[in-house]
């Protein structure tokens, strides 16, 4: 499904952090359509901070299986694939994390497949251990559909 990525202004910013900020630090959150298109949103931020807590929360959401599909339905994955390339790599290990826990969705698993060849070329070139163990945690989550492997 496209997206509109057209950059948020600093109000739109403000509306959505305060979405973030009532996830942030929860310990089981449970995803609106509203919560998870805000999250989308903040991953288009120049603010690097702001991406990696957002990144943060996706991550955690993700954790649970009941809230992937609606990450899936945000516009999230598209995001997540442009930040594998971010200038930072705090923001490239916080993307994949996130995609790493993302990826345990039958549905993610097919709309991250591009990420993939993204991932083996991570795992070839880095020399950040924490960037390279969820890389191949992700690669790992990625390798259950049969089709990925």
């Amino acid at each position: 499904r496209a997206i509109d990525l057209t950059l948020p202004t600093e109000t739109e910013i403000l509306m959505h952090k305060r979405i973030l900020d009532k996830l942030f630090g929860k310990p089981t959150p449970n995803l609106s359509q509203q919560d998870s298109k805000s999250l989308t949103i903040l991953l288009m931020s120049r603010d690097e901070d702001l991406i990696i807590k957002t990144l943060s929360v996706v991550a955690n959401c993700c954790a649970f299986t009941v809230n992937i599909d609606t990450i899936c339905d945000s516009g999230c994955i598209l995001m997540l694939y442009e930040l594998l390339f971010h200038k930072s790599e705090a923001v490239r290990t916080a993307t994949t994390n996130a995609i790493a826990n993302i990826a345990n969705g039958q549905r993610a698993q097919e709309l991250l497949q591009e990420c993939i060849p993204a991932l083996v070329n991570r795992v070839k070139s880095s020399d950040n251990d924490l960037l390279t163990n969820w890389t191949l945690r992700a690669l790992a989550n990625l390798a259950l559909r049969d089709v990925n492997q």
